[in-house]
């Protein structure tokens, strides 16, 4: 992955994504269809005397809270936007707001390739306020990419750990910065959206879903995802719950029908705040 400074990449979606409009929009206007991927919500507390942590789908929590569920259903009318609920003694937190979980950005990047052309010209758009710096978050994530690690599922690491973490993302940033091979992004011009600035980067899909599943350093969130041939759009806006997906029809099918990801059919008019507790 390397940032990019051709922010004409991204002039064809000044004319697709709107000052207002539905909450699909953010994906843009015009597409045969659209789906909602809902963020996951986690639970946790200690059980039995140990500490526990579940990633629940917004069904499940659902269902644990006694309320519906729906494609434009409202995080709020489950839990709480701005903190926990207790569910049978566990503490249920909201699903992360502009961040795709990269485990299931790694899957939807394997649906997302049988739909495009050019998987291996993706420009990928990253919120400039994301506080991204040389050596931290996405940015270091970008710069130390190099494929598969053979890492296996781990727990959260230590505060220490961390620290050895950042250091050794910040090192190798630095190093790829004084050799030229990265700019810093306040280097690189942005793509001006409504409301919205993005610095974007190039890559391809087997490069993201490598990233997505080895690396666990895309905590600032990958906002903006394309293709070189405009076939579909995914936008992940820093303040929704859940990812949309602008693109055909039949993309949109593989994507809801996809066993490990929560997504549902939208339509570009909708407006993603539905009171669970009015459906079943």
């Amino acid at each position: 992955m390397k940032w990019t400074d051709d922010i004409d990449r991204g002039a064809w979606l000044r004319e697709r994504v709107p000052f207002d409009g539905g909450s699909a929009t953010v994906a843009g206007t015009g597409w045969e269809a659209y789906a909602r991927i809902l963020h996951p919500a986690s639970a946790s507390g200690e059980v039995d005397g140990e500490y526990v942590h579940h990633n629940w789908t917004w069904a499940e929590a659902a269902r644990r809270r006694g309320v519906g569920m729906h494609p434009l259903v409202d995080w709020n009318t489950i839990g709480r936007h701005d903190g926990q609920v207790e569910v049978g003694g566990l503490l249920l937190s909201p699903g992360q707001e502009g961040l795709l979980e990269p485990h299931l950005l790694r899957h939807l990047a394997s649906v997302l390739e049988g739909a495009t052309t050019t998987p291996d010209d993706i420009t990928i758009g990253v919120w400039n306020a994301s506080g991204l710096e040389a050596g931290t978050g996405t940015v270091a994530a970008f710069a130390s990419s190099s494929g598969p690690n053979g890492a296996e599922p781990r727990v959260a690491p230590t505060d220490a750990e961390m620290r050895a973490l950042m250091e050794r993302l910040a090192e190798e940033a630095w190093s790829q910065l004084r050799s030229g091979n990265l700019r810093q992004p306040s280097e690189v011009p942005y793509l001006e959206l409504p409301y919205r600035e993005y610095y974007l980067s190039i890559t391809t899909l087997q490069e993201l879903g490598d990233l997505a599943e080895h690396d666990d350093d895309l905590d600032m969130g990958v906002h903006l995802i394309w293709p070189d041939d405009h076939q579909w759009l995914v936008a992940s806006e820093i303040d929704f719950d859940s990812t949309v997906v602008g693109g055909s029809k039949s993309l949109i099918q593989r994507i809801v029908t996809h066993p490990d990801l929560e997504a549902f059919e939208v339509r570009e008019t909708d407006h993603f705040d539905v009171d669970a507790r009015t459906v079943s």
